[in-house]
């Protein structure tokens, strides 16, 4: 499951809650690639580092123009918030051209705001905490029945179904040091909900995306090619770095190192065994709450799942998915776009991050 498409040159940043991952590549072979510990408050260190790395490979895009920047961010900062609505037409005319324009000027500025009220009264947080980055349409209805345009159509009752995405303000900040310091344009911000939808449709595939990150689980689910849900728990892999600490009175950067060293097979079997014992419950817990959540909004966890993202890589994790439903499947980043040169291919932790490149390669080719 690789795509064919060849961007010329492409940069990846993931902005992650623990770390910031990067990714520069040309003509599909990696360039240079690796991961920066993230501070949230001080996070111009690694940025201003990576730039160090890579500024030299971009002498000849810059003077060329050739190339794209895509970054990406933790769901914790970077939200997608679903709404529809509906308007009454008084006319029973067919909708033209010049109709169809301003009712789509009218939903937008209201699918926007309503977007950002439903954002901040889930999350919690201020809508002024909040920038808006894009919104797309992603269905239209006229009477019920889905069309692709309102154009040339009669119908009293237009439904206009969509996506706002937000980046939260303090995490704008980055964005706009990167535009300033790299000066290498505007970047392409990825959401994973819509890389991943794209990766579906074009995989003719109906699944439920779970990326278990640091300390955040995004769910994607796409059903009928079309982004049906898109959702995030406050529960990562950082809570099983959390159970190490408590059980074996580890600090936090020796359980982080000791639960990569399990994933790698590098300990000792009565160990992975203990390991084991405190692993499963807290990935059953994980699942459970998937479950609820899913049906809180209405759909039943009975998708081909696909898991990826560093805490997908405890083998725990996609056992406990398996108790649940038979078709789990781990999401890699060879899976997702193929990548010469590149030895995290089949590490789940970047799948993120080459989900941007996959983005990318649609956004410009």
């Amino acid at each position: 499951m690789t795509s064919s498409t060849q961007p010329d040159r492409i940069f990846a940043i993931d902005v992650g809650d623990l770390y910031l991952k990067f990714l520069f590549m040309e003509k599909n072979r990696a360039v240079l690639w690796g991961r920066e510990e993230l501070n949230v408050i001080f996070w111009r260190r690694p940025l201003e580092h990576i730039w160090e790395m890579v500024q030299n490979f971009f002498l000849s895009w810059k003077e060329r123009e050739q190339g794209s920047v895509v970054l990406g961010f933790s769901p914790s900062s970077l939200k997608a918030s679903f709404v529809s609505h509906t308007l009454s037409r008084e006319s029973s005319d067919v909708i033209a051209a010049a109709e169809e324009q301003s009712l789509m000027q009218e939903f937008q500025k209201i699918l926007e705001e309503k977007a950002l009220e439903t954002l901040s009264r889930e999350s919690g947080i201020r809508k002024e905490d909040f920038v808006l980055e894009r919104f797309t349409a992603l269905e239209k209805k006229i009477d019920g029945y889905a069309v692709a345009s309102f154009k040339d159509f009669k119908g009293k009752e237009v439904t206009v179904r969509g996506l706002g995405v937000f980046l939260l303000r303090s995490h704008h900040e980055i964005l706009e040091y990167i535009v300033r310091q790299y000066k290498l344009g505007v970047p392409l911000l990825s959401h994973e909900a819509e890389s991943l939808t794209l990766f579906a449709k074009e995989k003719g595939l109906d699944a439920l995306f779970i990326d278990v990150g640091d300390t955040h689980t995004a769910l994607s689910l796409v059903q009928g090619q079309s982004l049906a849900l898109s959702d995030v728990l406050s529960f990562g892999g950082d809570r099983f770095t959390q159970i190490l600490m408590r059980s074996l009175g580890m600090k936090a950067n020796i359980a982080r190192e000791f639960k990569e060293r399990y994933v790698k097979g590098q300990l000792s079997e009565d160990l992975r065994s203990r390991m084991k014992e405190l692993f499963l419950p807290e990935a059953r817990n994980l699942i459970t709450l998937i479950q609820e959540r899913m049906q809180e909004k209405g759909f039943a966890f009975s998708y081909p799942v696909f898991l990826f993202g560093g805490g997908a890589n405890l083998e725990e994790l996609k056992e406990a998915a398996q108790e649940q439903v038979q078709d789990v499947s781990l999401l890699l980043p060879k899976d997702v776009f193929a990548i010469q040169n590149f030895p995290p291919e089949l590490n789940c932790q970047y799948t993120p991050l080459v989900l941007q490149v996959y983005y990318a390669s649609k956004k410009i080719s």
